[in-house]
């Protein structure tokens, strides 16, 4: 839950995937375990929203102050943790609260979320980590999948994602990198609005090159589902 923590849950390749009938089916991301994302329950860089330093729009923060930071159990899941336990247990081992990339103190609360509490100095740090994975994310998916791109929401709830037909069709990894966004977004709205573990993202998929929506789907439920000719 420090900077640097694994996710622990493999993502299997089978989550992109051909379903019976030829429909292609994207099961929402926010019903997975990530891969390839390196997580902390802490955060990040400068897209759009919070600078280093800054606190959601109020006043700068005094070294002193610290800031308790919410991450409710459907995140918690997503993160690849069962319980909020075990993820005060398992982080808890191994993080340094002197650490600029770990926190105060962990908190299992009775809700099934965990409130972290973290010094002004590892807060920054978590923001700007957590930013700098989705800025990271975003101009890797571009450099990786031709005539591809990811735009993210200035709030963090939507997730534009602009496909070409071959790469949208195929059973590759593109999803995996799209889910590394949507977790670092829905840990963004809980940095933003200390206290309040509420999020939601939706992901929108557009044929780039004819500029349509093909289809749509939130965290919230629902499922990103289309067939190859949506995207003829």
């Amino acid at each position: 839950m420090q900077g640097g923590q694994r996710m622990r849950r493999a993502m299997s390749s089978g989550n992109n995937r051909v379903a019976a009938g030829g429909e292609f089916r994207v099961l929402a991301a926010f019903c997975l375990a990530l891969a390839l994302c390196v997580l902390p329950i802490a955060g990040c860089g400068a897209l759009d929203g919070l600078s280093s330093g800054e606190a959601s729009g109020s006043a700068q923060r005094s070294a002193s102050e610290t800031v308790s930071i919410v991450y409710d159990p459907a995140l918690l899941n997503v993160m690849g943790y069962e319980s909020a336990d075990e993820a005060v247990e398992e982080s808890g081992a191994s993080h340094d609260p002197g650490s600029e990339s770990g926190y105060l103190g962990a908190t299992a609360r009775d809700d099934g979320s965990v409130e972290l509490t973290y010094s002004a100095e590892q807060y920054d740090y978590t923001v700007d980590w957590t930013k700098g994975q989705i800025e990271g994310a975003c101009t890797s998916f571009a450099s990786y999948y031709a005539g591809c791109s990811l735009e993210v929401a200035e709030d963090w709830q939507t997730i534009d994602c602009y496909l070409t037909p071959d790469v949208a069709t195929s059973v590759g990894t593109w999803l995996s990198a799209i889910q590394k966004v949507e977790v670092c977004c829905a840990q963004m709205q809980a940095l933003e609005h200390p206290g309040d573990g509420t999020w939601a993202v939706t992901i929108r998929l557009y044929n780039v090159e004819t500029g349509e929506l093909v289809t749509s789907a939130s965290s919230e439920g629902g499922t990103l589902s289309f067939t190859p000719e949506g995207w003829a």
